[in-house]
């Protein structure tokens, strides 16, 4: 499924927050704290960049059973959106892909210190960490999540 390019650019904002998800062959499901996500080769692919501490499990249950799931959320309005697929491949983030998460990590970090008030290093030390690992994600469904009537919503190609 072609991600509409407003999705693309929402999901990769310094004011989402998104959470990666998966499940092994015994169904029990795993999240993790991304630092950011980016636009794939394809226009059907999302790149999810985690910290390697937080994504031993999720390996484990791609692994397994190769279906994931994205939620992202902007933090002051809650437009949110929910990307299913498959992870078509994973690797050891590049020093260019480190560095953008870095960038992204650090104006998402800003953003929560001036908009709640929390200490943006606070911040930057609890979600980001080396080595990064990243995850393509091969979208096949894209579901509306914004606290709404019509929440669940498939949103259609085209």
């Amino acid at each position: 499924m072609n991600i509409p390019e407003k999705l693309v650019t929402f999901v990769t904002g310094t004011d989402v927050a998104v959470w990666a998800a998966s499940s092994g062959n015994q169904r029990l499901p795993d999240l993790a704290r991304p630092t950011g996500v980016a636009k794939g080769d394809s226009d059907d692919e999302l790149i999810i960049y985690i910290p390697q501490k937080r994504v031993e499990k999720m390996l484990v249950n791609i692994g397994e059973n190769d279906q994931l799931a994205l939620f992202c959320s902007e933090l002051t309005r809650f437009e949110s959106y929910q990307f299913k697929g498959r992870c078509t491949a994973h690797w050891t983030a590049k020093d260019e892909e480190v560095e953008s998460q870095k960038r992204l990590m650090g104006a998402f970090s800003e953003f929560l210190a001036q908009i709640y008030g929390f200490a943006a290093d606070m911040v930057y030390k609890a979600y980001f960490s080396v080595p990064i690992v990243a995850l393509g994600l091969r979208v096949e469904q894209i579901f509306e999540q914004t606290p709404k009537k019509g929440t669940g919503t498939p949103i259609q190609k085209g």
